[in-house]
Order: structure tokens, then C-alpha cells, then sequence
């Protein structure tokens, strides 16, 4: 018995070892990044556009749709999907309506309820196969828990990270935390962000030094102009529940909903990725520590985690995802 029990010791030393040397070079996660990035397409979805990259093929066996949140755009995910790619799996990775490379839509204030509507026609219009595994972050947690809540039997696994799951105290307490989120939800929030383009300056001081040049410039392509075309980026903080408006805030109402179906359901494997400090890690944590068929990975990088993992630590949070999708898919690796 000892000897089978220091054999087992050997061969998962031995495999990991081996894990470190399959895994993804620096330099081919940029050659692959960027070849995600060229597979951009559009897709007319009610009265608008929605651009998406689609590494394919279409018939790939396994699907994965990564949504990102506020403010950035599809492009949040060039250095994590190579991670998933090399196996094949088809990373589908949209721009919300009105960021990113998608269109603008005249008179419209971006509200989440709109967002949902679009999302959810998008996912309706891209013919996807009948099961998908859903990576979200951010507000792209509220919208793909939303999906997956109302399209239950498509759900293969679900893993998020930094995202809104419900209404908590937690949040209130953060919220008061971060002044320039009051400010934001003032009648003063037009000029800070419309004008001012206050959103994105907060963006870059929670990611200092780590965005290139021609980062920056693709996450402004969709908000150089000031005015309206920012918008997207004030209503999202100003669509946040606070708990004196849970009766009449839609967000509450949809959060709370599929929060209570997602805490029961053992219906698909659920992945909670978690990185400290964070900002919505702490109330995330605890809100799902109790769900039904979850599991926890917790991510380090070289820098206090904030929230937006996919730049803070692309390399530490792609080979989280890899394992977790690699384990849940069952997909035979070289080992």
C-alpha cells in the first residue's frame, strides 16, 4: 500500500512538472492573441450592429462565449482564449451594443435591460450548438447569468470571476468605499463622464502601467468622441442596485432572481474564480460560497488583484480557465 501511495505522489509531481512545460510560451499566446483578434465579424442584431471575434470553426465540439463588462469590449479576452483555443475549443467573445466595435444606437441610454434584450438576440442569432460554456466578468456576469437562467438545458458550465451575482450589504459598503461612484450617479456624473471621460481615467489608474499604448487606444475606439457615445459607460454605474432601491431597480429584480435559481440548480458545474483584494470579489465570495455544484480556484499575480484579472494576470487567469474548461469538458490532453 505504501509503495502505491508514493507511486501516486510520483506521478502527479511528474504531471504537473509536465503541465509547466506544455503550457503556452509567452510568445505563442501573442502570435495566437493576435490571430483571435483578425477573426472579427458583425452581426445585425434588432437595430444595430454587434461585432464579435470567433476563433471557429463553427462545428467545433465545445463553445465557450466570454463576456466582458464596463468599459471595455471583446478585446479583454485576446491573451485568455488562446488558452482554450489550443484545444480546440471554438472562443466566441462579443462587443456589448454601443462599446467596443459594435454600433451606436441613436437616442438610447444603454440601460441594462437593454443590454439583456441585445445579448440575448445575439446569442439567439449566432445558431450556436445546443450546449455552451459561459465565462463572464463584470456586468458580463449579470447578463450571461441572466441567459443562462432563461436558457437552462443550453448550459454546460458557467465560470465567472469579479462579477455582480446578487444585491448585498457588501456592495453597499463598497460602493461607500468609492466616492467617485456617488459622484457618478449625481447629476455631476454627465459632465465627468460625457466630458470628462472620468470612467475611463478610473480604468487606467486600477490597471497602472500595465496597459500598452495600443491597449488604450483600442478600448477608446468606441467612446473618442464626447457626448453620447460615452454613455454606455454612466449608465452601467447609475444601473448599480443599492438597497434603497431594491423595489424598483430592474437590476435588483434580475439579480435576485437568478441568484436564488443559480444557488439551487445542479443542473451544469459553476467555477467561482477568486483574487484578492478585488472589488467584487469579497461580496461575490460570500454570496455563492453556499451554491449548489460550485467550486473555487483562486488566482495570484505579481500585483494586488482589482478587477480586471484578464490584464492584471492574463497568464495565471488563462491556464485557471484552461484547467477548469480541460476538467469539465473532459478533453484529452497530450498527457
Amino acid at each position: 500500500m505504501t509503495r502505491i501511495i508514493y507511486f501516486c505522489i510520483y506521478v502527479a509531481i511528474v504531471v504537473n512538472l509536465l503541465n509547466d512545460c506544455l503550457a503556452l510560451t509567452d510568445d505563442e499566446v501573442t502570435i495566437m492573441a493576435s490571430n483571435f483578434l483578425a477573426t472579427r465579424k458583425n452581426i445585425h442584431v434588432l437595430n444595430g450592429n454587434m461585432s464579435y471575434l470567433d476563433s471557429g470553426p463553427v462545428d467545433a465540439k465545445y463553445v465557450v462565449v466570454l463576456l466582458h463588462g464596463n468599459p471595455t469590449a471583446a478585446y479583454l479576452w485576446r491573451n485568455i482564449a488562446p488558452y482554450l483555443i489550443q484545444h480546440g475549443i471554438r472562443c466566441v467573445a462579443p462587443d456589448l451594443i454601443g462599446m467596443g466595435h459594435s454600433s451606436k444606437i441613436p437616442n438610447s441610454w444603454y440601460y441594462v435591460s437593454d443590454h439583456v434584450r441585445y445579448i440575448n438576440e445575439w446569442f439567439t442569432l449566432m445558431k450556436f450548438p445546443r450546449k455552451i460554456n459561459l465565462v463572464v466578468h463584470d456586468w458580463g456576469g449579470p447578463l450571461g447569468f441572466n441567459w443562462a437562467m432563461n436558457n437552462k438545458r443550453r448550459v454546460q458550465s458557467l465560470t465567472f470571476f469579479e462579477a455582480l451575482v446578487t444585491y448585498s450589504e457588501n456592495l453597499d459598503a463598497m460602493y461607500d468605499s468609492m466616492p467617485i461612484f456617488k459622484e457618478f450617479r449625481s447629476p455631476a456624473g454627465e459632465k465627468l463622464v460625457l466630458e470628462e471621460n472620468a470612467f475611463f481615467d478610473l480604468f487606467y489608474e486600477l490597471l497602472p502601467g500595465v496597459l500598452s499604448d495600443k491597449d488604450k487606444a483600442e478600448y477608446l475606439v468606441p467612446f473618442l468622441e464626447p457626448g453620447e457615445s460615452r454613455r454606455p459607460m454612466l449608465t452601467f454605474p447609475r444601473d448599480l442596485p443599492r438597497k434603497s432601491e431594491q423595489r424598483s431597480c430592474f437590476v435588483n429584480k434580475m439579480t435576485k432572481k437568478y441568484s436564488s435559481w443559480l444557488a439551487k440548480t445542479k443542473r451544469f458545474p459553476k467555477h467561482a474564480i477568486l483574487a484578492y483584494p478585488g472589488i467584487l470579489t469579497p461580496a461575490m465570495a460570500d454570496t455563492v460560497k453556499d451554491w449548489a455544484n460550485i467550486e473555487f480556484t483562486n488566482v495570484t499575480g505579481d500585483r494586488p488583484m482589482l478587477h480586471y484579472f484578464q490584464e492584471e494576470a492574463p497568464r495565471p487567469l488563462g491556464m485557471a480557465i484552461e484547467k477548469i474548461l480541460v476538467r469539465v469538458l473532459k478533453i484529452n490532453t497530450p498527457l
